[in-house]
């Protein structure tokens, strides 16, 4: 054997202990590749002929010693040297193994088949968890991939990114879970597949196991075995392949740690992808460039961005960039227009969307976004809408922007609106008559596709069928929330009870004519205030509700020659399963002025009532039967009391001058001074402007009229 890799001595000497009788042996080699080999030794005892295989796998250079080498949990039989003084680890093997081969690079099925073998060493080790690692310092890897690349990006961008992704690999290797596996995966091949793809071999290469989220292995083998052309078609799909071979074994991992571990550990693997390949592929060092001058997004968002747009993964992708919103009238995030190009059909398309990053400026607002607003919108656009265009109700959705692509707890890329007109107002301003019929006819439409989808499902299933019961989980009633004292909701609305005796005093010459004392009158006012915590009983259908209808959450479309002006909704956060009727009113007291309700208060009632007439006769559904006007009208009278105090919650802190509300609201220490502990300063400070006073003074008016007409 002296033409083969191994010495016939060698291998006499290896075996000596494993095979250690004196009968005759003969040896076959199969080359699989240049570090794996099989052996075959048959072994002659008169008549009798035993075979026994073996797999002998080449220590890498990088190993100093042939002792970390072995399958996953099993370590090898026997070290055996080369001609060439290279030590090989051998492992049993058995004639099943036999056409076992490499993995082939941009290959589906044979990655599918590395996925979920990975898949199924991990979920050993999830099961039983490790102690938590030590930080882990990105930033010599990150150098490294950087200096080899030459990039020609500003210093403090790329600084800039390094150091948000250490913060945030760390902040994710951290959990509370413990979600973290070794990793195995090595520069060196180290798996054989296989020939019909129904079984994978790892092999321990690794000198010094690091703790690692699940993904990273999986990302490293998908990153080493394709291109980026091959990962533009098939990345989202494996991963989900990969995810859910993983569940099917665990239910440790849910979406929201599956997509923020894959978000934080795809610019970790290209850059280490960089770091360790001699020559790294031009596609992939521009993949990692992007990032690190938009570290918010990876290219692998904008492949599934375009997949959803273009309804297909045969395009070429050009270029992306974000540029930052100036204007925004949201506290929840940080906003962005995501500029595409992409060759799509011999042409080029130039795709314009609004991104909305959930990153609050403060801590308390942060926490918010974790208690469920986030996961309520995601779960408006992945589940909601989706079912309500696979039961024929597609077209009702105009009254929201089209979703492209969301992350729980992270970001969503939605249409822009802004390219069709649509513009997103000052908070300080009030719409006109038609503003707010625009906003009306929208919130119907939305509120009637709730009506309208429950009874389609409960014609289809012969039974009865309400949104809260099929999906408890997201669209709650809003009074279970609030019977919670420390719940955000309900602090926010004692604190707006203060500031409404702040402002009643304030008002004397309006609430003079009641003639009552001042102690009198603050107990009229929390009469009416309390109907925030007490909802009047009600005959009428419920619906989902949008939860936070202030100016904030409309985009309006002025008025064009003969288009009327037009509406749409947005910031689906705060969904919850009530009574409509208070949502419309509530709708009308935070975006009129007193002079708009005082002249078109009714027609903007019957405008709402209409559009829900129209839409349920669209589907053939009897209006009276469902959504009697009698009983809407006694809903209506019923919940005045709750659209003003409304009106007033959002209001008398929305009205303020827009840059100091961004000065507060971006500040922990200002915030928690002038929101939580001063807000009464706040309003001193927002009286002398006109605009302001007259705004929260036609609420108080309002509220004046409904005491002393003795409501109840």
């Amino acid at each position: 054997m002296s033409h083969e890799p191994f010495g016939l001595k060698s291998i006499e000497a290896a075996l000596e202990g494993i095979l250690p009788d004196g009968s005759k042996k003969e040896y076959n080699l199969r080359k699989i590749s240049e570090i794996k080999y099989t052996l075959e030794v048959r072994k002659s005892t008169g008549a009798v002929v035993d075979k026994s295989l073996f797999l002998l796998v080449k220590v890498p250079a990088e190993l100093k010693s042939e002792c970390h080498v072995g399958l996953i949990g099993e370590k090898p039989i026997f070290q055996l040297l080369s001609n060439a003084n290279e030590p090989f680890s051998a492992f049993c093997h058995d004639a099943s193994q036999e056409n076992f081969r490499e993995p082939k690079f941009n290959s589906l099925e044979d990655l599918k088949t590395i996925l979920l073998g990975v898949s199924e060493y991990q979920v050993k080790f999830i099961e039983n968890p490790s102690n938590q690692p030590s930080e882990m310092d990105v930033k010599k890897t990150a150098h490294l991939a950087i200096k080899k690349l030459g990039l020609t990006c500003a210093e403090s961008k790329i600084e800039k990114a390094v150091a948000w992704l250490e913060k945030e690999l760390n902040n994710l290797i951290k959990t509370k879970d413990k979600l973290l596996v070794p990793s195995y995966w090595t520069p060196t091949a180290n798996l054989l597949i296989k020939g019909d793809n129904t079984d994978s071999m790892f092999f321990n290469f690794v000198s010094k196991i690091e703790l690692m989220p699940p993904a990273y292995d999986a990302l490293m083998y998908l990153f080493s075995l394709s291109d980026e052309t091959f990962r533009q078609r098939h990345f989202a799909d494996l991963m989900n392949f990969y995810f859910e071979a993983f569940n099917r074994a665990s239910s440790k991992l849910t979406r929201s740690y599956n997509e923020r571990q894959t978000r934080v550990l795809l610019p970790l693997v290209k850059l280490k992808q960089i770091a360790s390949s001699p020559k790294p592929p031009k596609e992939l060092a521009a993949n990692i460039s992007k990032f690190l001058v938009h570290y918010i997004i990876n290219q692998e968002d904008i492949y599934e961005v375009l997949k959803n747009y273009l309804s297909t993964t045969d395009y070429k992708l050009l270029d992306y960039s974000l540029q930052p919103l100036s204007e925004k009238n949201g506290h929840l995030g940080e906003y962005f227009y995501l500029n595409i190009a992409a060759d799509y059909q011999s042409s080029v398309q130039h795709i314009q969307l609004f991104v909305k990053v959930l990153i609050a400026p403060v801590e308390e607002m942060q926490a918010f976004i974790y208690s469920g607003p986030a996961k309520t919108e995601d779960f408006f656009y992945n589940t909601l809408c989706p079912l309500y265009v696979e039961h024929g109700l597609g077209n009702l959705l105009d009254f929201a922007p089209k979703c492209y692509l969301s992350r729980i707890n992270w970001l969503m890329m939605l249409e822009d609106l802004s390219r069709i007109g649509y513009q997103s107002l000052k908070l300080n301003t009030v719409l006109d008559h038609e503003g707010v019929g625009a906003a009306v006819s929208k919130l119907a439409r939305f509120h009637a596709s709730s009506i309208v989808f429950e009874e389609l499902s409960s014609q289809k299933f012969g039974k009865q069928t309400r949104m809260n019961e099929i999906f408890p989980k997201y669209i709650g009633n809003l009074m279970d929330a609030m019977k919670d004292e420390d719940s955000i909701i309900k602090v926010f609305l004692e604190r707006s009870r203060k500031d409404l005796h702040h402002v009643v005093d304030k008002c004397a010459d309006i609430t003079d004519k009641l003639k009552l004392s001042k102690e009198e009158l603050k107990e009229k006012c929390n009469k009416v205030f309390s109907s925030l915590f007490q909802r009047p009983s009600t005959k009428l259908r419920k619906v989902i509700n949008h939860g936070d209808m202030y100016l904030g959450n409309v985009l309006v479309k002025p008025r064009e020659n003969s288009n009327p002006t037009k509406a749409m909704l947005i910031d689906f956060q705060m969904l919850h399963y009530a009574q409509p009727a208070a949502e419309l009113l509530s709708c009308i007291y935070c975006l009129s002025g007193k002079d708009t309700r005082n002249r078109h208060f009714q027609s903007l009632i019957d405008r709402y009532y209409n559009e829900v007439h129209a839409v349920l006769a669209d589907f053939s559904l009897d209006p009276e039967e469902i959504f009697p006007r009698d009983l809407f009208d006694q809903d209506i009278k019923a919940n005045i009391p709750i659209g003003i105090m409304q009106g007033f919650g959002y209001n008398h802190l929305t009205h303020i001058d827009p840059n100091f509300r961004e000065e507060i609201t971006h500040d922990e220490a200002k915030m928690k001074y002038y929101l939580e502990n001063h807000r009464e300063e706040v309003i001193d400070m927002s009286w002398s402007n006109e605009e302001y006073r007259s705004v929260i003074r036609g609420l108080i008016e309002d509220l004046i009229d409904l005491i002393e007409s003795d409501y109840s």
